[in-house]
């Protein structure tokens, strides 16, 4: 998978989790959630872990935390050497 989808993946997170209660479930986001969690875990731990802690939080978590960590992933996945 290239960078910019990995990107994009990761920057759907920060969507759905704006999503929850206007057309997306918490329980699909969740879902989403779990689904990147078991990729990363395989490719790069530590995005894994920032997934992880994400869906541990559920909606328990804020806005804002989520978005910083949704760009701190990302800046992980920028700094992957190809």
């Amino acid at each position: 998978m290239d960078k910019e989808k990995r990107i994009d993946e990761i920057f759907n997170i920060l969507v759905q989790f704006e999503e929850v209660g206007l057309g997306i479930k918490e329980d699909d986001y969740l879902s989403y959630l779990d689904r990147l969690y078991t990729w990363y875990s395989g490719y790069n731990e530590n995005i894994a872990c920032g997934i992880k802690g994400l869906f541990n939080l559920a909606m328990e978590i804020d806005h804002d935390s989520v978005r910083r960590m949704v760009f701190h992933l990302i800046s992980l996945v920028e700094k992957e050497v190809e």
